[in-house]
């Protein structure tokens, strides 16, 4: 909430409504898939695309700046939809959106996480009408919130003092590492 708000003038509420159009239908049909056992291929392969495209950027920065064509953005969102329903990691679709797009630090960060604020708006009923939210999942949440709070923190401070040239080099980096963790067995 409190990046959303910092953010507010750099997001695009139209683009954030076009992506989160096909996140709202991605997400009940992804956590409706849940129930039915664990596509771990699936996770693979997001991993495999996430590990070459995150080497390539960092191999030619000047690869990204790509314009998307008005149409893949509602299959982007519906690709994030379902990865949030089905594994809770919708992010890495949209990051490799903006980051292909050349999108700014500001307009880039304010984006994802005003779309994360719509996901979570969308998951959390969707899980709870499925019987996903456990107990153990609630106590889980709340013992990792002191860590989250204090990572949004530090991801703030850092995010003001970085050039956009390093941020853009983090963010290739942070796709690879993505990838390089959904590959990695038992993920």
């Amino acid at each position: 909430l409190w990046v959303v708000y910092q953010s507010r003038r750099a997001i695009s509420w139209r683009g954030v409504l076009a992506v989160f159009a096909g996140i709202a239908v991605g997400i009940p049909v992804g956590s409706w898939l849940l129930q039915f056992g664990k596509p771990e291929m699936l996770l693979k392969l997001l991993g495999l695309v996430l590990v070459i495209v995150g080497s390539l950027f960092l191999m030619w920065p000047a690869a990204a700046g790509a314009r998307w064509p008005r149409w893949a953005v509602a299959p982007i969102g519906l690709t994030s939809g379902l990865l949030t329903g089905l594994f809770g990691t919708g992010g890495p679709p949209l990051v490799l959106h903006y980051r292909l797009s050349g999108a700014d630090k500001a307009v880039f960060r304010g984006q994802l996480m005003a779309i994360f604020l719509f996901m979570t708006v969308v998951r959390v009923p969707s899980y709870a009408a499925l019987g996903l939210i456990t107990p153990a999942r609630l106590w889980s949440a709340a013992a990792v919130l002191p860590a989250v709070l204090a990572g949004a923190f530090i991801g703030n401070h850092v995010h003001l003092q970085i050039s956009e040239t390093v941020f853009r080099r983090l963010v290739s980096a942070a796709l690879l590492m993505m990838g390089l963790l959904l590959m990695l067995p038992g993920a």
